[in-house]
Order: structure tokens, then C-alpha cells, then sequence
């Protein structure tokens, strides 16, 4: 018996375990993104009018500053971060433009 013959059935019982360790690591990342749902960057033109139509209602005046569109378990929900002087809000706002939650931000400092 030679010392390759040896080798080889190592180097496959090797990639086996490698492939396992792998498929162990990728499930529960797949899950996670399942059950917190997934976020993307929105930019302020794509925003929906029911959208911005709700925060010129609400905070008229203040400015888009960042907008990320959430999907969680089907539902849509936009969180905007909105800024006027030195005074932020963040908002979540559903597809419809009903405002879900209005939060106030620490307010900037002048730089």
C-alpha cells in the first residue's frame, strides 16, 4: 500500500466535512433573514406618493433624509428618517401611508 492511497479517501472524508460544516453555518443565516425580514436602501424618488403624501402631513416642511423599505412576513413598511433644522424623526409608514410609528430622533448637533 502506498502513501497516495491513504490520501485520497482523507482529502474526500476532509471536503465532506467541510460541505457539512458549511451547509450547518448557511441554514440558520437563511432562517434569520426569514424571521426578521428583509431591508433594502430606498432612494427618495422610489418612495410610494401615499408615502410622502403621509409625512408632508404629518411633519410638513421636513426633509427625506433616508428611506428603507422592510418586508416582514409579506408586509411592506417604509422607515424614513426625516430632518428639519436641527430637529429628526423617524417614521415607519405602511404601503397605504398610515404612519405606524413616529419616533424622535436626538437632535444633531451644529458641526
Amino acid at each position: 500500500m502506498s502513501r497516495f492511497d491513504f490520501v485520497r479517501p482523507t482529502r474526500w472524508l476532509f471536503a465532506a466535512l467541510l460541505a457539512c460544516v458549511f451547509a450547518a453555518i448557511s441554514v440558520p443565516a437563511a432562517e434569520k433573514e426569514e424571521e426578521g425580514g428583509k431591508e433594502e436602501t430606498v432612494a427618495v424618488k422610489d418612495l410610494p406618493k401615499a408615502v410622502t403624501d403621509a409625512i408632508e402631513k404629518e411633519l410638513p416642511g421636513f426633509s427625506i433624509v433616508e428611506a428603507e423599505k422592510e418586508t416582514k412576513k409579506g408586509k411592506v413598511l417604509y422607515e424614513v428618517t426625516v430632518k428639519k433644522d436641527k430637529a429628526v424623526f423617524e417614521l415607519k409608514i405602511d404601503e397605504a401611508g398610515k404612519i405606524v410609528s413616529k419616533k424622535k430622533e436626538k437632535e444633531e448637533d451644529e458641526k
